[in-house]
């Protein structure tokens, strides 16, 4: 059945953790990413289902448009996604089944992890 997850983040200084979403959804709002243009920035999609889906992504700039990008996801998998780009401030990600999403930011040695807001069913 559906599960939700844990992001851990070590490194030689520290461990940090967050807990999973809450729910899953067909559709998540992505606020906050490349807030630091120094850091580089993950998407993490965790397929909830026992089947496979495919989840779309696309960039939100300043012009309201930006790079859109499908990809499948195995039931039970999770997947990640690059979104450093300095012009990102959002990201709008649908897919054909429920999935919870995440992301992470990296800067030299300091981890943080932010959590998605559900827009779907």
């Amino acid at each position: 059945g559906p599960f939700g997850a844990v992001m851990v983040g070590r490194s030689e200084f520290a461990t940090v953790a967050t807990v999973g979403a809450f729910t899953t959804s067909d559709a998540w709002l992505i606020p906050g990413p490349n807030a630091e243009p120094s850091a580089t920035y993950t998407m993490w999609l965790l397929n909830t289902g026992v089947d496979t889906i495919t989840v779309t992504y696309r960039k939100a700039n300043a012009t309201g448009t930006g790079e859109q990008a499908s990809l499948e996801i195995a039931a039970g998998a999770v997947a990640s996604v690059d979104v450093t780009d300095v012009a990102t401030t959002g990201i709008a990600a649908t897919g054909t089944g429920p999935f919870s999403v995440a992301w992470s930011a990296e800067f030299g040695a300091l981890r943080m992890f932010g959590g998605a807001v559900p827009i779907g069913s």
